[in-house]
């Protein structure tokens, strides 16, 4: 597998400790990184949970080959509107969310051959925010993967994710 650049938009608990684990990951060959609050964005480059900090969604998004939305479930939808001019005709969009049905309806016209899943790790902690992020908090949780159908390449990039994250994948 070839190097690929990561984008995450909220780098809170979930956002933040995803950056944190791809630190580390020898596919990375950037994780850049966006929040709504820019204190909250400094604080996971602090960390060590992006390389770069991104001013907007456009420019987090581009360029990226795999982006992770970790963000509240009711704003993915207009977030997604946002990013989806500027998202490469390659790129994988892996939403966090726990919620799916909704956001499908929501998202789904928008796609046009743009493959987006949930990637929604059973896992994470009490307590929200990027100080709160950790190593370790999505190591032996299950993943869950949806919807169908997904090509074989974007199943291997997630597989591969899950696997370094030491997550088990449900599809």
């Amino acid at each position: 597998m070839e190097e690929l650049t990561v984008a995450i938009i909220g780098l809170g608990l979930m956002g933040g400790s995803l950056g944190l684990e791809l630190a580390n990951w020898p596919y990375k060959k950037l994780v850049k990184g966006y929040d709504i609050n820019p204190k909250v964005a400094e604080k996971a480059k602090d960390l060590g949970a992006v390389d770069f900090i991104s001013s907007s969604l456009e420019e987090v998004v581009k360029e990226a080959d795999v982006v992770f939305l970790a963000l509240p479930v009711m704003s993915t939808p207009s977030v997604f509107e946002e990013i989806r001019p500027y998202l490469s005709p390659s790129a994988r969009v892996l939403d966090l969310g726990s919620t799916r049905e909704w956001v499908w309806r929501k998202i789904s016209p928008a796609l046009c051959g743009l493959e987006y899943f949930g990637f929604h790790p059973m896992g994470g902690g009490e307590k929200s925010g990027i100080e709160h992020a950790q190593r370790g908090i999505l190591r032996n949780v299950p993943i869950l993967v949806s919807p169908p159908p997904i090509s074989v390449s974007g199943k291997n990039i997630v597989e591969e994710i899950a696997h370094f994250l030491g997550g088990q994948v449900f599809f």
